[in-house]
């Protein structure tokens, strides 16, 4: 006599299409001082790396 035994259900996933975006900006937290009316101060935010090489600030405080 025979056993019959089910085999086990294979699930393929569809295939996925990429679509190329932009690379997210490099940022970071950041401090510069500044001159302010003849006073320096600290300032602190986020600056980000530009496509230049250079960091830009983003968002000060």
């Amino acid at each position: 006599m025979r056993t019959y035994v089910q085999p086990t259900p294979v699930y393929v996933a569809p295939p996925v299409q990429v679509i190329q975006q932009q690379p997210a900006p490099y940022c970071r937290e950041s401090s510069t001082i500044v001159n302010v009316g003849g006073s320096f101060r600290r300032v602190y935010g986020t600056a980000c790396y530009q496509p230049d090489g250079s960091w830009q600030m983003v968002d000060g405080r």
